[in-house]
C-alpha cells in the first residue's frame, strides 16, 4: 500500500510539473509574438516618420540653397553641396533641429 501511495504521489508530481512547465511556454511564446508585432509596428511609425523628417529636411535644404544661388533648384538629385555650402546650411535653425532629431551627432556636422 505504501509503494502504491507513493507511486501516486510521484505521477501526480510529475503532472503537475509537466502541466507548469506547459504553462510557462505558453506564456513566453504569447509574449514574444506579442513583443515582435510590437516592434513591427513602432519600427514602421519610425519609418513613416523618418520618411516625413527627410523629405521636409531636403525640401528645406532647396530652399535654403535657392535663396543663396538666388536661383531655383530644379531637381535635388542634381544638387551639389560643397564643404561650404554644408557650413551655409547648418547655421539654418531649422535644418539643425531636423539634424538633432534624426540623431545626428555634432561632430558629423561641422565637418
Amino acid at each position: 500500500t505504501i509503494l502504491v501511495y507513493w507511486s501516486c504521489v510521484m505521477l501526480v508530481s510529475i503532472g503537475l510539473f509537466n502541466v507548469m512547465v506547459a504553462n510557462f511556454l505558453q506564456n513566453s511564446k504569447r509574449a514574444a509574438q506579442f513583443s515582435d508585432e510590437e516592434r513591427r509596428r513602432v519600427l514602421k511609425k519610425e519609418r513613416h516618420l523618418v520618411n516625413l523628417k527627410t523629405q521636409a529636411l531636403l525640401h528645406r535644404i532647396g530652399e535654403v540653397v535657392a535663396a543663396r544661388r538666388r536661383r531655383t533648384v530644379g531637381c535635388m538629385a542634381d544638387l551639389e553641396i560643397t564643404r561650404d555650402m554644408w557650413r551655409y546650411l547648418i547655421e539654418d535653425k531649422e535644418i539643425m533641429e531636423w539634424l538633432e532629431d534624426m540623431g545626428c551627432d555634432h561632430g558629423f556636422r561641422r565637418e
